[in-house]
């Protein structure tokens, strides 16, 4: 046994900072994490930035959608979603990927989970949206970790580890084709049957 866990900070230390921040992964790896796992979307003009919704409203506490505004129209705009910590991190930056290089540069031991999200993919098509990632990911590629529930792009991740999230203990076995080396359970309703954890155990 570890005297010491291994921690994956989901979204940074997202109980204590905004999520997919800046400072919330700089706090997470600060408390003693060596992984984390942040979220990926596509700005209108195809730039890698860190959120999780499609909507501005929760994060930025602005209207308008992720897909349909230019990279320079964010850089007014704070991550610090005002419904949980009102005023105290406005003026945190939205992340952008290149960001997360910065961070993986600097902390040669640390590695990312980077969850590509299915809407970004949905807008912009497999291949744009990877090359987008690869092209300020692919220079700390043993660090990285690409993960998505979308099949097609773990296929198309050529050169990453990759990573399957499933919502369904049942999809397990429709993701081994693609040799994940992690698997997700997105859902909280994501276990195994009783019958799974008796074999295990034999």
């Amino acid at each position: 046994m570890r005297a010491t866990p291994d921690l994956v900070a989901h979204r940074g230390y997202a109980l204590h900072y905004p999520e997919n921040t800046g400072a919330a992964i700089h706090a997470a790896l600060t408390a003693g994490a060596k992984y984390f796992e942040c979220d990926v979307q596509l700005t209108a003009d195809r730039v890698p930035i860190l959120f999780h919704d499609q909507a501005l409203d929760r994060v930025c506490g602005v209207p308008g959608r992720i897909h349909e505004v230019q990279f320079a129209e964010l850089a007014p705009l704070s991550a610090y979603e005002p419904g949980r910590f009102g005023e105290r991190f406005r003026g945190e930056p939205i992340a952008s990927l290149e960001d997360i290089g910065c961070i993986l540069k600097c902390n040669p031991e640390v590695a990312g989970f980077i969850e590509i999200k299915t809407e970004s993919i949905e807008q912009f098509g497999v291949e744009s949206v990877f090359d987008r990632v690869d092209a300020v990911l692919s220079r700390y590629a043993r660090q990285v970790v690409l993960i998505s529930y979308s099949r097609e792009f773990i296929r198309h991740a050529r050169g990453y580890a990759i990573g399957a999230i499933i919502d369904r203990w049942e999809d397990l076995a429709a993701i081994r084709s693609l040799h994940p080396g992690y698997v997700f359970c997105g859902s909280m309703a994501c276990h195994p049957p009783a019958s799974y954890g008796a074999k295990a155990r034999s």
